[in-house]
């Protein structure tokens, strides 16, 4: 069963000294994400592309070979503009590109 509730399979953001910035997490994302998301099962997942260390594109990969998670949607949210850029985020199954 699905929950409706919201949960990041990331680190938290922390947020920077005026309360208003978020500061990206310094710790790596690691291969148990994907653990997250299916013991989770949402939805849908919201996506940066430009992470660090593993990108946006990577995680939808993994996300999407993951047959547990079969039916989540998953949202490309980038500043990349391209249009190669949309055509790999399709390539690596995501649903919408913003």
């Amino acid at each position: 069963m699905r929950s409706s509730g919201c949960v990041a399979i990331g680190p938290p953001a922390k947020m920077g000294p005026d309360s208003r910035t978020p500061v990206p997490p310094c710790r790596p994302p690691t291969a148990n994400r994907t653990t997250r998301a299916e013991a989770f099962r949402p939805h849908a997942v919201l996506l940066d592309i430009g992470l660090p260390v593993l990108d946006g594109y990577e995680v939808a990969r993994r996300l999407r070979a993951n047959r547990a998670l079969d039916g989540i949607l998953l949202i490309a949210l980038t500043g990349y503009g391209q249009d190669a850029d949309r055509e790999r985020s399709r390539g690596v199954g995501f649903d919408y590109y913003s």
